[in-house]
């Protein structure tokens, strides 16, 4: 499958979770009490925390693996097993003394059947991991929403039958139970494949790197916050994180769909020959700072009105920070994806000592400039990210071996689709009418505008997006004609 098909389907299934998530949300709001929620959230809690033993298994091994011999593949069903085993015991283990510590029996039943659930999850490991290597999206987008459904169903009716917060447990056991057979299903020859313990090492050792690059990640976010608690006070630390929040969903809207495909792309353009990955790696910088740019610009035009529409007056003060924090955010995404690029290379020592050189400097920066409040803070998080491009422009340049004038180009015309649908939406935000409509109008009409300068933009500079605008419209046309004549 082309990366351009497997970002659609990829974003196709993101887009299709969040509705089904969103609804089942609502569906649950109306079945369950918060505290009943609440029993659940700490149950998921828990078991999402011991989870992260998962990254162990290392998939991105056996994905960017140059050949995949049937030991190879029994090795990555031992490892599944093993660590579902692993997590499915520990969070057994662990129900009681969390049950009696929120002093709620229902936890313990909840954490029981998440336990089960993870029991569930090692018999498609190993179908996951060959739709990822060979791109199939389309099965994999199918088997997403299907799950989601199955688990969507199980939990509303079981909630609406008053089992109470255990139906959410029931729904993602189910939910496990239907991506299972979706995988068994799509990789028939993953389905009776008998798990091997040997030859572990180099996955192990790979799943170990990404494990410390993933609580590097995690430990710069949950720096920032304790010591912002601290040293600025818990109100502005309450303000930093609505911020963030912001920002962060902004990122979430395009961010992970566009990348997922990246690493089974470039582990399949490393086993086709050496310099294949610069191109797919150069469309992806266009693809994701085409979008993303402009995002984040039209967000700091409108933090304050939408921050003050969304969560009222007392969090205004929250606005002053956002356009730091889109700017500083905005910044990574001219290397992204920079992590797939080092991992389809196996170069995670460099990738995990690069993620813990930049957390020193963050905590260092953080322990400078929190001292002059929320400002200082935007400060810190925008030098801090541009330190981090520069440190990853290196790496993956290097990497890579690519001219920095072709990512240079790449970068321009991105700059000016986002400062042409910049332009165009400040002057609807401060125009005439930005301070009579009201906010929701206001934003719809800039949304459109914004829109419209954004086509414009990229045709002017001809960036990657017409390419893929043009071949879709010509496939959609081709079909549309084929339809006509068979009804004819």
């Amino acid at each position: 499958m082309s990366l351009r098909k497997s970002i659609i389907f990829s974003v196709a299934q993101r887009y299709g979770s969040q509705v089904i998530t969103f609804a089942t949300g609502i569906a649950i709001a109306r079945l369950l009490s918060p505290a009943e929620v609440g029993v659940f959230t700490i149950g998921l809690s828990a078991i999402t925390l011991i989870s992260a033993l998962r990254t162990l298994t290392s998939g991105p091994y056996f994905i960017t693996a140059k050949e995949l011999t049937a030991e190879d593949l029994r090795a990555a069903a031992g490892i599944n097993w093993l660590f579902g085993l692993l997590i499915a015991v520990i969070v057994f283990l662990l129900s009681g003394p969390v049950a009696d510590f929120y002093d709620s029996p229902q936890v313990a039943t909840v954490l029981t059947v998440l336990a089960i659930a993870s029991l569930v999850s090692p018999i498609g490991g190993v179908a996951n991991i060959l739709l990822l290597r060979n791109m199939r999206f389309g099965s994999l987008m199918w088997i997403g929403l299907a799950s989601g459904l199955v688990q969507a169903a199980v939990a509303v009716m079981l909630a609406a039958l008053d089992f109470g917060p255990v139906s959410l447990a029931w729904g993602q056991l189910a939910g496990n139970v239907a991506s299972a057979v979706g995988y068994v299903l799509c990789v028939p020859e993953a389905r009776w494949l008998r798990p091997s313990f040997r030859r572990l090492g180099a996955p192990l050792r790979v799943g170990g790197w990404l494990t410390g690059v993933s609580i590097a990640a995690a430990g710069g976010t949950q720096a920032a916050q304790l010591m912002i608690g601290k040293t600025v006070g818990l109100a502005d630390l309450a303000l930093y994180a609505r911020a963030v929040s912001i920002s962060d969903n902004v990122r979430g809207l395009f961010y992970a769909s566009a990348v997922r495909p990246a690493l089974p792309a470039f582990a399949r353009a490393e086993r086709d020959g050496e310099g294949r990955m610069v191109p797919i790696y150069l469309r992806l910088v266009a693809v994701i700072t085409g979008v993303g740019w402009p995002a984040y610009a039209v967000l700091a035009i409108w933090a304050e009105p939408l921050i003050v529409f969304l969560y009222g007056e007392p969090w205004r003060v929250a606005a002053s920070i956002l356009p730091a924090l889109c700017l500083g955010s905005a910044l990574p995404l001219a290397v992204t994806p920079h992590n797939e690029v080092l991992t389809a290379l196996r170069r995670v020592r460099v990738l995990f000592f690069c993620e813990v050189g930049l957390l020193i400097a963050w905590i260092g920066l953080l322990f400078v400039f929190s001292r002059f409040g929320l400002e200082g803070i935007g400060v810190a998080y925008v030098v801090g990210h541009v330190i981090w491009v520069s440190v990853y422009l290196t790496v993956v340049k290097s990497a890579l071996r690519f001219r920095f004038r072709a990512l240079a180009m790449v970068w321009w015309r991105s700059a000016v689709v986002a400062a042409a649908v910049a332009a165009a939406v400040a002057a609807v935000r401060w125009g005439p009418f930005g301070d009579v409509w009201p906010t929701p109008l206001a934003l719809v009409v800039s949304g459109c505008v914004g829109a419209l300068a954004w086509l414009l933009a990229i045709w002017l500079t001809n960036h990657e997006f017409v390419r893929h605008i043009q071949e879709l419209a010509q496939g959609g046309w081709s079909r549309l004609r084929r339809l006509s004549r068979r009804s004819v």
